[in-house]
């Protein structure tokens, strides 16, 4: 495999007009909640993805139950996935995939990008994922220029949802990884650069607490006091938890309307991380557990409801040896190749409990992801292209 090759030289051409659709695609806001912003977004995909050929289909996905801090009822309504296909029935198959929507909101200040000097940027969702968005479609279309491109075939996965924890594109992307021999997932690399190994699980869950109403001075012991049975919930889980290798962090509380009335309803956010799968969900049968427990005891009523989970993505043989591949392309063009464990979660997770080899780093370089000061190293553009195009390459005399 020579590096002196025509593609790698059209990648080497391509830094500037990655960066200038960028820098477009960034100052379009996707916020997971932002529907039309997502919406309009995925027609712009729509008309860039054609240049690969392929198959496209969208798939608008239904509405998204959750319940907020009053305790109401809300849906939300994110924007579609979007599925090309190309060669489905050559032998090695490869899944590309990354989301596209971001965390900050159309009211954030934080909407354009900003060029800090010549190599960096900042902007919302620059690194975290549109860099990485960027990536993986000019990667597939350097590949396509390849004239052994037919030994391999690919379907990518754009999707809307991921900053919420992807409860809807999740089914959709475990489905799709029984198809493929591995998982390509183009989130950002750490910022010191070095590469994601393997990831804790992360559950996010909301406890929700109803008792009764009462005024303080006229009938107080009439009252069930909603957050008491939230704090009664947090004491019994920390009894019985004492030990315990896992994460458990007690975000956000909320509840009550004045201090001289009994609060009728409460909520808490819980946000639980672990390394293993086994005792990831022996904590979410806990708290079952403790729930089913203090209901049959006190007067305001618990329940749950669980908002996203992700199963911890371990460093397995097939995995190693995936990375190890990137090591040896890395290596040989001179890029630096580390990796780290992180507690960090993404739709790695998700492909990797599918039984899909996965490495879910492959995006841009840079740092300050979720933060006004998210920034792009912009060589990392063409660096990270030259890497993924090399890996489908590779894969194509593997017959």
């Amino acid at each position: 495999m020579s590096k002196n090759n025509t593609i790698l030289e059209w990648i080497n051409t391509q830094e500037k007009q990655m960066l200038t659709e960028l820098k477009s695609w960034v100052n379009h806001n996707t916020y997971s909640e932002n529907t039309q912003g997502l919406i309009s977004f995925a027609k712009i995909l729509e008309k860039r993805v054609k240049r690969l050929g392929g198959t496209l289909k969208t798939h608008q996905l239904s509405s998204i139950k959750t319940i907020d801090s009053n305790g109401s009822k809300k849906e939300i309504y994110t924007g579609p996935i979007l599925h090309i296909v190309k060669r489905p029935k050559a032998k090695t198959k490869i899944l590309l995939s990354i989301h596209y929507d971001t965390v900050f909101p159309k009211e954030s200040s934080f909407q354009h990008v900003k060029k800090i000097n010549a190599t960096t940027f900042q902007g919302p969702g620059i690194i975290d994922a549109k860099g990485g968005l960027q990536i993986l479609l000019t990667a597939v279309e350097a590949f396509e220029k390849s004239k052994n491109k037919e030994n391999v075939g690919w379907e990518i996965i754009l999707s809307p949802d991921e900053e919420i924890g992807s409860p809807k594109s999740a089914a959709f992307l475990t489905k799709r990884a029984k198809h493929c021999d591995y998982g390509l997932v183009f989130e950002p690399n750490l910022p010191d650069g070095a590469f994601v190994s393997e990831r804790m699980g992360s559950a996010n869950l909301k406890v929700i607490a109803k008792g009764k109403a009462a005024h303080v001075g006229r009938a107080f012991k009439s009252g069930e006091n909603a957050i008491l049975a939230l704090t009664d919930f947090i004491q019994a889980y920390r009894d019985i938890n004492k030990g315990s290798e896992s994460i458990i962090n007690f975000g956000v509380i909320k509840g009550g309307t004045a201090s001289n009335v009994v609060p009728d309803f409460a909520t808490l956010d819980i946000n639980i991380r672990d390394k293993k799968k086994v005792t990831m969900i022996r904590q979410l049968k806990l708290i079952q557990t403790i729930i089913s427990a203090l209901n049959k005891k006190k007067p305001a009523k618990l329940s749950l409801f669980e908002k996203s989970i992700r199963v911890p993505k371990p460093f397995t043989p097939k995995t190693k040896k995936l990375f190890n591949d990137f090591k040896k392309i890395s290596d040989e063009c001179g890029f630096e190749f580390k990796t780290k464990p992180t507690g960090g979660v993404c739709d790695g997770n998700i492909l990797n409990d599918a039984g899909l080899p996965t490495i879910d780093t492959l995006g841009a370089m840079g740092s300050g992801i979720h933060t006004s000061k998210e920034s792009l190293i912009a060589s990392s553009l063409t660096q990270k292209t030259m890497l993924c195009y090399l890996f489908l390459e590779s894969q194509t005399t593997k017959h």
